[in-house]
């Protein structure tokens, strides 16, 4: 807590240098824990960005290709295609259900 009193992290102080008090072995550890900290919650966020884009990239491509294939099975209409396949799914889910 020394140090952010030292660095005076308070919106209202307007001073943009600051004397650190803290000895130098505790301050390294401090600043040493810090970095670590922060590199490792920016590598996580930067793999779970990415995995995150490509599974969004693999489930968009997906719809796609499944619409395509619909449309080649029952022409245009999908859209009357789909309600029939949920009307199915949810009699199938009802009669699983009794």
């Amino acid at each position: 807590m020394r140090l952010l009193d030292d660095l005076g992290w308070r919106e209202d102080d307007p001073a943009e240098e600051f004397a650190i008090t803290m000895e130098q072995i505790p301050l390294m550890r401090v600043l040493a824990r810090v970095h670590e900290r922060c590199g490792e919650d920016v590598e996580e966020h930067v793999a779970r960005t990415a995995e995150g884009r490509e599974a969004l990239w693999e489930a968009m491509l997906t719809v796609a290709n499944c619409g395509d294939v619909l449309v080649d099975l029952v022409g245009d209409d999908v859209e009357e295609a789909m309600l029939a396949y949920r009307r199915e799914r949810e009699a199938d889910g009802a009669e699983e259900a009794s």
